[in-house]
């Protein structure tokens, strides 16, 4: 998020050379909302990262042995899925 925010402001830097006051403010205000927008997101802590956790083998066995359809076994492992990485 960072980078694309430096991003677009590099973009509003490479405008050039503005004649007309109106879009010179509205470029300032613009370029300094993009500032305040990095300063805030550096200066946040880094959230922890949550672990994915994948199926056991004997849990994907058991929903591939008991779902009698695919969209049943899809149903099946996107539950399991959530169940346990929520």
């Amino acid at each position: 998020m960072i980078e694309v925010l430096k991003q677009a402001l590099e973009a509003l830097k490479d405008v050039g050379v503005l004649t007309d006051r109106e879009w010179q403010a509205v470029h300032k205000n613009k370029a300094n909302e993009l500032r305040q927008a990095i300063a805030e997101l550096e200066s946040q802590e880094p959230v922890a990262q949550h672990t994915w956790v994948g199926l056991t083998d004997e849990e994907a066995q058991w929903l591939y042995n008991n779902c009698r359809t695919p969209s049943t076994l899809i149903d099946m492992v996107e539950a399991k899925l959530k169940e346990k990485n929520t």
